[in-house]
């Protein structure tokens, strides 16, 4: 897996009882590849980082970090998956612990 110099992502997650969790994500090429396993990696490091059950997570927000926007630019381009989500507002919902599309 190829770590993404420029490029993070910051999380929060927020939860039924009204927790909230914020997390900074390293970001690798892998994590990429679609929506989908984008947010069952963010999902998976949740559950490594904490004790709250993941079916009580009900929104994901996420925010691109980036220190070089000419970088930024080139991987928008390169992964489609960075643009999905800035077209999503960075927001994803869930129904017991499951995406809610």
């Amino acid at each position: 897996m190829k770590h993404l110099k420029d490029l993070q992502l910051s999380i929060i997650a927020s939860y039924g009882n009204g927790h909230q969790e914020f997390i900074d994500m390293l970001v690798y090429e892998d994590d990429l590849v679609d929506e989908q396993t984008l947010i069952e990696n963010i999902k998976s490091n949740l559950d490594k980082c904490n004790s709250l059950s993941l079916l009580n997570l009900c929104k994901l927000s996420l925010c691109w970090v980036y220190q070089n926007k000419n970088r930024y630019n080139a991987q928008q381009r390169r992964f489609p998956v960075i643009q999905q989500v800035v077209n999503q507002n960075g927001k994803y919902f869930f129904n017991k612990g499951e995406l809610d599309v």
